[in-house]
C-alpha cells in the first residue's frame, strides 16, 4: 500500500514501523517554493496523519524512528535552514520534547529508540556557517538526560529493544569503524571484515542487541555478540 504524500509535498519516505507492520512513520518532503520536511504517521486503518505539520513543530522535521507500536517517535526538527538542528521525542499532541544538545554542542539528531520509547540515541554536534563539526553519539532518558557514549567523532544510529546495546559508526586512528556499545561493557569497536579496509558502519541491532549489521567496505556485514 502507498503510504500518500503531505499536502504540497513532491516526495515521501518511510523510514520505520511498528512491531506488527501496521504502522509506518516516515517524511514527507518540498525542497523549493517554499520548502518543508513533515514528519508522517500512517496506519492501515486509519490511514495517513501529517502529524509534523501540527503547531508543535518547526517547519522542518522528521519522522526517523518509533517505538515497538509508534506510540513514540523520534526524529529532529528545525525552523530553517540556517539555525541548528535539535533532536526531538514525540508520543501525541502536546508532547513534542527537544532533546537538547551534548556540552559544547548545538544540534542534534535522533535516529534510533528502544521499543517502549524511554531511551533515545542518534548524534549530538556543533553547527557553525552550515558545517557540522564534531559529531558524538549519544544515549538519552528522561531520568539521565543526553549522555555521550565517547567523545570520539560517533554517530548511534540503532538501539535494542531493552535500550542497553547501541550500534553505529566512529571514528579513530584507523579511519571509520562500526561499533558496538552496552549498558554493561560500555563501548566495542567491531572488526573490519577481512581483506577490507576501507570504512565500516552499523545500521541496525536486533532486539535482543546480540546482532548487529551494516557494512564493511564493498560489503554488507553481520557482527554476533
Amino acid at each position: 500500500a502507498l503510504t500518500g504524500l503531505a499536502p504540497g509535498s513532491i516526495e515521501s519516505r518511510a523510514l520505520a514501523m511498528s512491531n506488527d507492520g501496521r504502522t509506518v512513520v516516515g517524511t514527507s518532503y518540498r525542497y523549493a517554493g517554499p520548502a518543508f520536511y513533515t514528519g508522517f504517521k500512517w496506519s492501515s486503518g486509519t490511514g495517513r496523519d501529517d502529524q509534523g505539520q501540527g503547531a508543535s513543530f518547526p517547519r522542518y522535521n522528521s519522522f526517523n524512528a518509533c517505538s515497538s507500536d509508534a506510540s513514540v517517535v523520534v526524529g529532529y526538527s528545525f525552523a530553517t535552514s540556517s539555525v541548528p538542528v535539535q533532536a526531538f521525542r514525540y508520543s501525541g499532541p502536546g508532547t513534542y520534547q527537544e532533546l537538547g544538545t551534548l556540552a559544547g554542542d548545538n544540534s542534534s539528531q535522533a535516529f534510533g529508540v528502544s521499543a517502549d520509547g524511554s531511551v533515545v540515541v542518534g548524534k549530538s554536534y556543533l553547527f557553525q556557517q552550515n558545517i557540522e563539526f564534531g559529531s558524538r553519539a549519544f544515549r538519552w532518558t528522561a531520568e539521565g538526560g543526553m549522555q555521550p557514549l565517547t567523545n570520539l567523532y560517533s554517530v548511534a544510529n540503532a538501539v535494542s529493544a531493552d535500550g542497553n546495546t547501541i550500534a553505529g559508526e566512529m571514528r579513530d586512528a584507523t579511519g571509520i569503524n562500526a561499533f558496538r556499545w552496552t549498558a554493561a561493557g560500555g563501548f566495542q569497536v567491531l572488526p573490519r571484515l577481512a581483506g577490507t579496509d576501507q570504512e565500516a558502519s552499523a545500521a541496525a541491532v536486533s532486539p535482543d542487541g546480540n546482532i548487529v549489521v551494516g557494512y564493511s567496505g564493498e560489503y554488507s556485514a553481520l557482527w554476533r555478540n
